[in-house]
């Protein structure tokens, strides 16, 4: 019986080391992908500016944010933020010595 016991606890650290390893990665990607978009929102932005008039730059930025493009990457960036924010306090969360159940999104 304590042998069994034994190599149980060791399973679970194990699998929990994996977890942890798992959303690591995840969050790395996800950052990756998150500064890949915002990139892509700046340079939609910068196209905007025009050097001889604010007010054309500012008419322009409007135009730009009221394109299904730039609501699409609003959008992703959204939802990806808050994917991100849910991994990194599963993350806190599986570093504890008694995690629980985690928190789902």
């Amino acid at each position: 019986m304590k042998k069994l016991l034994t190599e149980w606890r060791k399973f679970v650290k194990e699998d929990k080391a994996a977890h942890i390893e798992g959303i690591t990665k995840k969050i790395a990607s996800l950052e990756n992908e998150i500064e890949r978009a915002e990139e892509a929102k700046e340079n939609m932005e910068q196209s905007a500016i025009d050097p001889y008039s604010e007010e054309m730059t500012q008419g322009n930025l409007m135009d730009i944010r009221a394109t299904p493009q730039y609501t699409e990457v609003q959008d992703r960036l959204y939802a990806m933020n808050e994917k991100l924010d849910l991994l990194q306090q599963q993350l806190e969360q599986l570093q504890q010595d008694f995690p629980g159940d985690l928190p789902r999104g």
